[in-house]
């Protein structure tokens, strides 16, 4: 019986060494609040660079002259409409093919029907596409490329992975 019990403390001594050694491992353990979120901060903008070098890589292989806005959206009128600029209030619809930067199809109106969206007051779309209407004219062809925090941010949604820049082939219906 003493052998039994002198194998078990022993046992449990070891176990609870290890778990020590696991914590003491854990950076995240050891520091302070303010230490904690620095690091986090230090992880979030390296994400970022990360993004922004796909979006360059991406932009300098695709051979188009894009324009740029100052939140990091860019755009490219492929086709210029003969009607009028999109005002804030007007609903439009969009024939639309919604991808990944890789190719990767996300939507589509082919799969989904057409997108019926108010130019800059629909809780529905994402904020980017907004800022791509308000700079485009009914009857617009335009690829538009939306950087992840003004398309679907660090979550994503649904197919839409976290963090992803998302591309819209577009054409403004009426």
């Amino acid at each position: 019986m003493r052998l039994f019990l002198f194998a078990f403390l022993g046992l449990m001594m070891s176990c609870q060494s290890t778990q020590e050694k696991g914590r003491t491992g854990n950076q995240s353990d050891q520091l302070s609040p303010s230490e904690r979120r620095e690091l986090l901060i230090e992880q979030n903008l390296g994400r970022v660079q990360e993004e922004k070098a796909q979006i360059e890589t991406y932009i300098d292989s695709s051979g188009i002259a894009w324009e740029e806005t100052g939140t990091g959206l860019r755009f490219v009128i492929v086709e210029r409409g003969e009607e009028a600029q999109i005002a804030e209030s007007d609903i439009v619809q969009l024939n639309y093919n919604l991808r990944l930067l890789d190719g990767t199809e996300l939507a589509s109106s082919k799969e989904d029907g057409l997108y019926t969206v108010r130019a800059n007051k629909d809780n529905n779309a994402v904020i980017g596409l907004h800022e791509a209407l308000m700079n485009l004219h009914r009857g617009d062809s335009a690829i538009v490329l939306i950087p992840s925090h003004l398309a679907f941010g660090i979550a994503g949604e649904g197919n839409v992975p976290p963090m992803s820049s998302v591309l819209y082939y577009m054409r403004i219906l009426k």
